[in-house]
């Protein structure tokens, strides 16, 4: 596990190729440029990478017109009874996939790559109930269908970060044990904790300081009790 005070895109382009199983990116506060965010995800991603956006409908729309041929589905998260977010998946489209897989970089970590079988990853599957206690901060917890949406209901308590749950049905329903997690903007650390939880190897990037200060202690505090 590796986090980082910096600005994602410093972190990313010193990445080496075929790294990441997962990109999780919130677009709500932080506005990027979308061309260049996608010229350096696909540098590092694998095959069967999977890319997680986190943004509002008008966002969304930019989002997949910066690469439609990508475009797997989009998720609502309930966060409350009020508030919600959308989610944006991207995947690249099997009949793209370059199935020779011996250039694949190993980062530092004991990465598994059983082919064919995670080319695609489980989807949708129900919740598991091991979230771990000290750190689980949504209830009401449950995933439906709403005429062609799927609903995430999490309710969070505190609405400026994801919920810990709703990151660990994410992380488990489009990753392996012992995938590689980026989060490009980890806020407290929540994705972290979730990856901990999960048993994924993890890089976080936080660009505000005192936000990373308090994302290190939490992560520091919570990898002793684990």
């Amino acid at each position: 596990m590796e986090i980082f005070n910096d600005k994602y895109f410093k972190i990313i382009s010193k990445l080496p190729i075929n790294t990441i199983n997962l990109f999780i990116v919130d677009l709500i506060n932080n506005k990027y440029d979308l061309d260049k965010l996608w010229k350096e995800m696909k540098k590092i991603s694998k095959n069967d990478t999977t890319y997680l956006f986190f943004c509002n409908t008008k966002i969304g729309y930019d989002l997949i017109k910066s690469n439609e041929e990508w475009f797997y589905d989009d998720l609502i998260y309930m966060k409350n009874n009020v508030e919600y977010e959308n989610i944006y998946i991207f995947k690249k489209p099997l009949l793209d996939i370059n199935y020779d897989i011996t250039d694949t970089y190993n980062y530092s970590f004991n990465n598994n790559f059983d082919f064919p079988d995670n080319i695609v990853p489980k989807y949708l599957q129900p919740i598991e109930n091991n979230i771990k206690k000290e750190v689980s901060d949504s209830i009401n917890q449950s995933v439906y269908k709403k005429g062609k949406k799927s609903i995430l209901q999490f309710n969070n308590f505190k609405s400026d970060t994801k919920s810990v749950a709703l990151l660990e049905y994410l992380i488990k329903n489009h990753t392996q044990r012992k995938d590689l997690v980026i989060c490009l903007n980890m806020n407290k650390g929540n994705s972290a904790i979730a990856c901990i939880n999960t048993e994924r190897d993890y890089i976080g990037i936080e660009e505000h300081y005192n936000t990373y200060k308090q994302a290190e202690i939490r992560i520091r505090n919570y990898h002793r009790l684990y």
